[in-house]
C-alpha cells in the first residue's frame, strides 16, 4: 500500500460487456421455467405470450412479437414492407450494419442520408432530397440509445407515402415528447442481447404501431415460425420460454436502469462542459435518451495539429493519427477504455461488392474518422471512475491543445 504514496496508479475504467443487471429475480424465473419442462417455445407454458403482452403494453401499442434477435425483427419487418428489386430506401450511414442489410438483401437500392453533428443521428434535412418515385421506406436507427426526432421522421414518411422502419436495438425504453418511440414507426426492432439496456441473454422483439394494416400482425407471426401458413414461408425466429421469462423480470426494471444511465451521462456532461474541444450530443426535453453508450465528438478546430502526438504515427501505425485516434490513445494511457465505434455501413463488403463506396456521406465520414468517440458507461461504474474519466479527458485535451 505504501507504493501509492509515491506512485500514481491509474484507475482502470473499462466498458463492461453486460448492459443490464441480473439478480435473483432472473435466476428464479429461469428455475421456474426449467422446472416446468416447457422451455423451447415449441412447448409453451405461456411465458412468451405473456412477455409479448407486457412488452406491447410497455410500448403503448397492441402488438409485440418476441423473437430471437433484433436482426430477425428487422428481417420480418422488411417482409412486411414488401420491398422488391428496384425499390429504394433512405437510411443513416453511421449505425450497425443490420439497419440497412435487410433492404439490401431484398434487392432495394440504399440511399444514405447524412449525420447531424449535434445529435449523431440521421440529419432529417438531408432525407427529402433523396426521396423519389421509387422510394418505399425510411430505415432509421437510434445512434447508441440517442432518440432522433421521431415526429419529424413520421411526418416525412406520411407526406411521401413511405413506410417507417426503426432500428431501436440500442434504445429500449426511449421516448420522444413523452411517447414511446415504438408509437411512431410502422415497425420497430428491439434487441435484448446481453450488452443492451435490458437483456434476456439474447433475443429481441418486433413491435408494430397500431395504425399498420391489420393483416401485418398475422403475417409477422407466420413469418416468425418455420411452418408458415398458406403462401407464407416462415423462419425459425421464435423466442424460447427461458428468455421470455427473463424478459418479464427485466422489463419492470428498465425505467430505473435507464435513469441510472441518464445520471451517469449527466455527470459526464457536467464534467466535460468546460472543454470546448468536446461536444456532447445535445439534449432537449423532447428526446428521452437511454444512453446505451456515452458518445460525443471532438471539435477539431480546437485541436492543435502541431502537438507532438499529432505529428508522428502511434505504435504500430504507418500514418499520423486522426484527432479521435490521438485522444483515444491518450485516454488509454490513463487507464480509460475507449471502445471503437461504428463506421459507415457502406464501407462493409456487402455494400462495397454492390458498388457502394467511400465518399457517399462526407460529413458522416469526417465525423467517424476524426471526431466521434465513446466513453465507458456501465450500470456498475462508480462516481470515482466517472471522475477519473473526466480528469483523463481534461489531461488528454490539454496535450492536444
Amino acid at each position: 500500500m505504501w507504493l501509492t504514496l509515491f506512485f500514481e496508479v491509474p484507475v482502470q475504467v473499462t466498458q463492461q460487456p453486460f448492459g443490464s443487471r441480473f439478480g435473483l429475480d432472473e435466476i428464479e424465473a429461469v428455475i421456474r421455467v426449467m422446472k416446468s419442462g416447457r422451455v423451447s417455445g415449441l412447448t409453451s407454458d405461456g411465458e412468451v405470450d405473456a412477455f409479448a403482452t407486457e412488452f406491447a403494453e410497455h410500448c403503448g401499442v397492441r402488438f409485440a412479437l418476441p423473437v430471437n434477435g433484433a436482426c430477425n425483427a428487422l428481417s420480418i419487418g422488411t417482409h412486411l414492407v414488401n420491398l422488391k428489386p428496384g425499390d429504394e430506401v433512405v437510411t443513416n450511414p453511421i449505425t450497425y450494419i443490420a439497419t440497412a442489410i435487410y433492404p439490401l438483401k431484398s434487392g432495394a437500392t440504399i440511399r444514405f442520408a447524412e449525420t447531424n453533428p449535434d445529435t449523431l443521428n440521421i440529419d432529417e434535412d438531408s432525407i427529402e432530397p433523396l426521396i423519389n418515385e421509387r422510394t418505399r421506406a425510411l430505415y432509421v436507427s437510434s445512434y447508441e440509445g440517442y432518440v432522433p426526432d421521431m415526429e419529424r421522421l413520421r411526418s416525412i414518411a406520411d407526406e411521401h407515402g413511405l413506410k417507417f422502419v426503426f432500428d431501436a436495438a440500442r434504445c429500449a425504453g426511449g421516448q420522444f415528447r413523452d411517447k414511446h418511440i415504438a408509437q411512431y414507426a410502422d415497425v420497430t426492432a428491439f434487441s435484448f442481447q446481453e450488452q443492451k439496456n435490458m437483456a434476456t441473454c439474447d433475443g429481441g422483439a418486433l413491435v408494430l404501431r397500431n395504425e399498420v394494416p391489420v393483416e401485418w400482425t398475422r403475417k409477422a407471426t407466420q413469418l416468425r415460425n418455420v411452418r408458415g401458413t398458406g403462401e407464407i414461408i416462415g423462419e425459425n425466429f421464435r423466442m424460447d420460454e427461458l428468455r421470455a421469462a427473463i424478459g418479464r423480470t427485466q422489463l419492470p426494471k428498465l425505467a430505473a436502469m435507464n435513469d441510472e444511465r441518464r445520471a451517469i451521462a449527466a455527470r459526464y456532461n457536467e464534467g466535460l462542459s468546460d472543454l470546448p474541444a468536446i461536444q456532447p450530443v445535445k439534449v432537449t426535453g423532447d428526446h428521452d435518451h437511454v444512453y446505451h453508450w456515452y458518445v460525443a465528438r471532438l471539435e477539431t478546430s480546437a485541436i492543435n495539429a502541431d502537438t507532438e502526438i499529432m505529428t508522428r504515427p502511434l505504435a504500430g501505425a504507418t500514418r499520423n493519427p486522426t484527432p479521435s485516434e490521438a485522444f483515444s490513445f491518450l485516454m488509454c494511457e490513463q487507464g480509460v477504455d475507449m471502445p471503437t465505434h461504428n463506421q459507415p455501413v457502406y464501407h462493409y463488403e456487402p455494400f462495397t461488392l454492390r458498388g457502394y463506396g467511400h465518399g457517399l456521406c462526407p460529413v458522416s465520414e469526417r465525423m467517424w474518422r476524426n471526431e466521434i468517440f465513446r466513453l465507458p458507461l456501465n450500470l456498475d461504474i462508480t462516481h470515482d471512475e466517472v471522475d477519473h474519466v473526466v480528469d483523463a479527458a481534461h489531461a488528454s485535451i490539454a496535450k492536444l491543445s
